[in-house]
């Protein structure tokens, strides 16, 4: 990209303390087969030679642009800080120990006042932000391509308990979010439940012990109130879904036996009359597919 060209899309990459994976960061966006980005790095005010390596690419480079926070605020506060400093019609997002593959940057939007949710600890905010993109979005398109390379280590949110319910967070912020700048369209209001309830079981099977004893509680209550005004599309779920969702919710017979068939075993419910008494019990019939439960 030549120095006055308009870029086409504005990647924003924050910078903590990753000075041991920024280079392979950088490297894979300054190398993008679309040459008309900008690369807007924000300095989150780390303690490492982080930026000190960006600085060094940016002398070479002059799609790189550098932001400097006066403090430390946070991975969601430094990508709104980039939204801002960014001048694309399209918008992407780059954690920096990431990297992209090569024919990553094709097009995203800047539109419709899409923020990142600002979690304790960065928190889960694609969760958040993706059905935000979708429902804002004229068309979106889903390739069957591996073109982001996501670090997995021992500080990930995913494996940390005490962030148990930064899922809920994001899931109200889409909500509000919703009412705000989308309104009435129930059928975009029920494909944003669906996300929430997608989401909320990859949350409690990550979670053990009163972690996830306390987020179960506040999962059935968020499913129960949906349920309750008809904003669950049961269209959208599979039957493993639809059988997850009525055994967490239900209390009732109904409930209990289709999760156990969901579990693996066909039984069958019989009431009969013994010595004048009502006697109702289970008995296995036949073996089904056996699944996974959560």
């Amino acid at each position: 990209m030549t120095k006055n060209a308009s870029p086409k899309v504005s990647i924003i990459i924050p910078v903590y303390n990753v000075e041991i994976y920024i280079k392979d960061c950088i490297e894979s966006l300054v190398n993008q087969t679309l040459r008309d980005i900008e690369l807007i790095f924000v300095d989150d005010c780390g303690n490492d030679n982080s930026m000190a390596i960006v600085e060094k690419y940016a002398k070479k480079d002059n799609r790189i642009k550098i932001v400097r926070h006066t403090k430390n605020s946070g991975l969601s506060a430094s990508r709104n800080t980039g939204i801002e400093h960014s001048s694309a019609p399209y918008i992407m997002f780059c954690d920096s120990d990431d990297s992209y593959d090569k024919q990553m940057c094709r097009e995203m939007l800047n539109n419709n006042n899409i923020r990142f949710t600002e979690t304790p600890g960065a928190s889960f905010q694609d969760m958040g932000f993706k059905p935000k993109t979708m429902i804002a979005s004229k068309r979106f398109i889903y390739i069957p391509d591996v073109v982001l390379h996501y670090r997995k280590h021992a500080n990930n949110s995913n494996k940390n308990n005490a962030k148990v319910f930064a899922v809920c967070d994001v899931h109200d912020d889409a909500d509000k979010w919703f009412a705000e700048n989308v309104g009435n369209d129930f059928r975009a209001k029920k494909i944003l439940n669906m996300s929430r309830f997608a989401n909320y079981i990859w949350n409690l099977r990550r979670l053990s012990g009163d972690a996830r004893k306390q987020f179960k509680k506040r999962f059935v209550s968020d499913m129960r109130a949906q349920m309750k005004s008809k904003e669950i599309e049961y269209n959208y779920m599979d039957s493993r879904q639809r059988v997850k969702l009525k055994h967490l919710c239900m209390n009732s017979r109904f409930a209990v036996l289709s999760y156990i068939m969901h579990m693996g075993l066909l039984l069958i419910y019989k009431t009969r009359i013994h010595n004048g008494h009502t006697v109702s019990y289970l008995f296995h019939k036949f073996p089904v597919s056996k699944r996974q439960g959560f």
